[in-house]
């Protein structure tokens, strides 16, 4: 009973989009190092499996130092990490003492405060929604100086708008759409704790946003998330697609290389 209604449930869900496109059976010997008209596809694809199961580590292996940005609103920290250096070099740690979202209800309480009191000034610090936007550098300066009270909610210590903060770095793994090749991830690091944090990976497909409310839920709670976007999604999807269909695909070459490059 139970299997008939999780199908069905499942059939449900996949037919609500119309943008799905039914692609071709590929081998993709040319995602793994081989011509793409290769001869015996079959033998090369065994051959490669066996060797990555048994060398493994060394397939999923990253580099031992990369370049990195983290940017948030009215500032960019670039550097690079190496395994003789510590975690966040390059200006990275001074830039996430800023950037915490505004996740609490004491902030989301004094947006709203501010925009019932102090129309015309907190007007440039909200977007259309009447959350916090990204073009309000301006007049934070003159708030902070007029209604220092209502505002303090809203900044940080040092005196900066809270805001998510975007981590970039060139991904280890290159594929054939350039997009692709540089990874993102959202980072919404707690004000104070720099010792706990958790990395939250979405669901294949997932949208643009999806799962903030639970990196604000994990800042409320004193921990630090890094929410991280998939391949071929979001920035990284190509112009060709729609939805995210080189990450798993009928083509055995091209979801092997998007599989390791997810990890």
């Amino acid at each position: 009973m139970l299997k008939r209604y999780m199908h069905k449930r499942e059939r449900h869900f996949a037919m609500l989009n119309d943008n799905r496109v039914v692609r071709p059976f590929e081998w993709g010997a040319e995602f793994i190092g081989h011509e793409r008209d290769a001869e015996d596809p079959h033998e090369i694809f065994r051959k490669f499996s066996a060797e990555t199961i048994a060398n493994s580590d060394e397939y999923f292996a990253i580099p031992k130092s990369f370049d990195f940005t983290l940017s948030e609103p009215g500032a960019v920290a670039t550097g690079d990490f190496g395994s003789d250096s510590p975690p966040y070099k390059g200006g990275v740690a001074a830039a996430s003492a800023d950037g915490v979202v505004l996740s609490s209800s004491e902030g989301q309480g004094s947006t709203q405060q501010l925009s019932e009191n102090h129309p015309a000034e907190a007007a440039p610090l909200l977007s259309k929604e009447g959350s916090l936007n990204s073009e309000r550098q301006a007049s934070t300066q003159q708030l902070l100086e007029n209604h220092p009270a209502e505002a303090a909610p809203l900044l940080s210590k040092e005196g900066s708008l809270k805001a998510p903060q975007i981590l970039t770095w060139p991904s280890a793994v290159s594929t054939p759409s350039i997009e692709n090749n540089t990874a993102y991830a959202t980072y919404f690091p707690h004000e104070t704790n720099r010792k706990s944090a958790v990395i939250i990976l979405p669901h294949w497909n997932a949208k643009a946003g999806t799962y903030f409310d639970l990196c604000k839920f994990f800042n409320k709670v004193g921990i630090s998330a890094l929410r991280l976007t998939l391949p071929y999604h979001e920035e990284r999807m190509p112009p060709e697609l729609e939805r995210a269909d080189y990450l798993v695909a009928p083509n055995v070459g091209r979801s092997l290389q998007s599989i390791r490059q997810s990890v």
